[in-house]
């Protein structure tokens, strides 16, 4: 059954690309919003296919600044390069991208990972789903789309490419001033996908508050502190005169909290710099009373970072504007949230204009405020947060149906209609019944976006397509050969080149549908020939020619379980619509026997 499992994957791996250094520990932000996809997915594949999904994280750049700068020109110029080629090509150029790179010493592919671990159940056969974090691993992803038929890429994060490269990219909304490189595989998000949930959150608060009792009877502010993307952003920003507003800002806020104790509760990212650390710490003391403030720094040696545990017991939260990350977080806690711009990120040109659009969004909807010197829960009601959950999970839901839909398609089939024309009406055996069956599966292939190809032989005399059949859904070819496979169609073919099933409905069974299956069988396209879609003049031609079809290596088939093994679930989107083709009445008698 080798053949016939290209139809039926079975998503068996994940492979995770990161974009941090290989000696770094803690993961950066694109990484875990990577992994939080990959969890989801693998949960959703497990459930569905009642099998075990392995999960593999790898950093694909290396440690030496040197060879990182070198690969990461190299992978920029592969990139620009890749997406003026034509398929055959790019599947040449993805191989010596990724021996270059593995001779570099920057990257192993998973196969050879996975390998050198002993699980030796891996292989080139098996289908794997990988996962790349940011922009930095795109050219990783594309090069394993192109050089492993059996691979699906998914991009977080938005790739500053043509997202078609991709089966699929997840970034946040904001993304769309990347206009011109979003297609329809492009699935935007209005935060950052995240591992916070709130009935997680409750958990931690209550594990907290019985480890510091203290924190149960006072005010707690949590302030999130992130850092600029880029070096240039710290050199335009002044740290000193952004902190000192703060501060006023801060001690504004705390005026206002009458008799009542408060604490600040205070932790950094490991991209904050460490003088900006240094001077909100010593200005924090400066400000306030030193029982006040706790504060975290992940540089400092042998802490734990309390991040979770500052987030569940937070009264309000206080973050500023640069991390979209964090903001997405903390909107899960359900407590009001203020952003201040402490870096100056949002006067920034290009992605400044970014982030504007993401926060600008929030605080319409009332999820966020800007921070001015006032803590109250603004416009965040019970409402709000209602809204807001369930605007997220909605869109959570939706991201992954369709990324399930999309491990659930076909990516191999391809539909070949074989001279279905007019001249042919009054001789061939049944001829009706193989107009029906390829009038429903153009339908179909329409439904789950299979390409089609049609040929017809000699038009001149024989007439063209009939009439039954749109010929605008097809592209069709004429040929004076017997087999489909002329040039133009096997350009056609090369074209989409990851598609390896052949899905043939057509006539004559013994002469041009043979002959096809024969050409593409010796090219190693597995081939489906479809027994009610295909004829002859006489029924013992075309008995004849299944029994020599099916000892070459076709397999046959008929139009309802093609269409059912590429449903595979009635939970497919288009259950529906193929459920209603294949009750459509069918010609009497019918090709009723091979």
């Amino acid at each position: 059954m080798k053949r016939l499992s290209l139809l039926l994957k079975e998503w068996k791996n994940i492979i995770i690309y990161g974009d941090g250094k290989t000696s770094q520990y803690i993961r950066t932000g694109a990484e875990k919003q990577a992994c939080v996809l990959a969890n989801r997915l693998e949960q959703s594949l497990q459930r569905k296919q009642e099998t075990k999904v392995e999960q593999y994280f790898q950093r694909v750049y290396p440690h030496q600044l040197w060879k990182r700068w070198f690969t990461k020109a190299i992978a920029k110029l592969f990139l620009k390069t890749i997406a003026k080629l034509k398929p055959q090509s790019r599947m040449l150029l993805s191989d010596y991208f990724l021996r270059i790179s593995k001779h570099i010493g920057c990257f192993e592919s998973p196969i050879e990972k996975l390998d050198n671990t002993n699980n030796s159940h891996f292989s080139l056969e098996d289908p794997f789903v990988l996962v790349g974090a940011a922009s930095s691993t795109a050219p990783f992803l594309v090069a394993m789309r192109y050089r492993y038929k059996s691979c699906k890429t998914i991009q977080v994060l938005h790739p500053r490419c043509n997202t078609d490269l991709f089966d699929a990219v997840v970034s946040p909304k904001h993304d769309s001033v990347y206009q011109k490189f979003n297609k329809d595989n492009w699935i935007p998000t209005t935060l950052s996908l995240h591992e916070l949930t709130p009935e997680y959150l409750k958990q931690i608060r209550e594990t907290t508050i019985r480890q510091y009792p203290v924190l149960a009877s006072v005010i707690k502010v949590v302030i999130l502190i992130g850092g600029p993307r880029n070096h240039w952003q710290l050199i335009y920003c002044n740290p000193y005169k952004s902190i000192a507003r703060f501060m006023h800002y801060l001690s504004q806020a705390v005026d206002r909290f009458s008799q009542q104790n408060y604490i600040f509760l205070v932790t950094v990212s490991n991209r904050t710099p460490s003088k900006v650390s240094r001077l909100l710490y010593q200005q924090l003391q400066k400000n306030f009373l030193k029982d006040n403030i706790w504060f975290y720094d992940p540089k400092q040696p042998n802490s734990q970072n309390p991040y979770h545990q500052y987030l569940s017991v937070a009264d309000y939260i206080l973050v500023t504007s640069e991390s979209v990350n964090m903001i997405s977080e903390a909107l899960s806690c359900q407590r009001p949230v203020y952003v201040y711009d402490l870096f100056g990120t949002e006067s920034t040109r290009f992605s400044g204009r970014r982030l504007r659009l993401f926060l600008n969004n929030l605080v319409q909807r009332g999820w966020i405020a800007r921070f001015e010197g006032t803590l109250h829960v603004h416009s965040l009601h019970h409402s709000s947060f209602d809204e807001k959950n369930k605007c997220h999970d909605c869109i959570e839901e939706e991201i992954f149906t369709t990324l399930l839909s999309l491990l659930e398609e076909i990516p191999e089939c391809i539909l070949l209609v074989c001279d279905i024309q007019e001249r042919f009406r009054s001789v061939i055996y049944q001829y009706t019944s193989v107009i029906n069956a390829a009038k429903i599966l153009l339908e179909a292939a329409e439904l789950f976006k299979i390409p089609v190809i049609a040929t017809e032989q000699y038009p001149r005399a024989l007439g063209h397509t009939v009439e039954e059949l749109d010929s605008q859904k097809m592209k069709v070819y004429e040929k004076t050969v017997f087999s489909m496979m002329v040039p133009e169609v096997e350009k056609c073919l090369l074209e989409h080149s990851l598609r390896r099933t052949a899905v043939i409905v057509g006539i004559e069974t013994h002469v041009c549908v043979l002959q096809t299956t024969l050409d593409l069988l010796e090219k190693g396209y597995s081939v489906h020939i479809v027994t009610d879609g295909v004829s002859s003049q006489r029924a013992m031609d075309r008995s004849t020619a299944f029994r020599r079809l099916e000892q070459a290596g076709a397999w046959l088939t008929t139009y309802e379980s093609l269409l059912f093994q590429l449903l595979r679930s009635k939970d497919h989107p288009s259950f529906k619509q193929v459920s209603e083709l294949c009750k459509r009445p069918r010609p009497d008698p019918g090709l009723n026997t091979l």
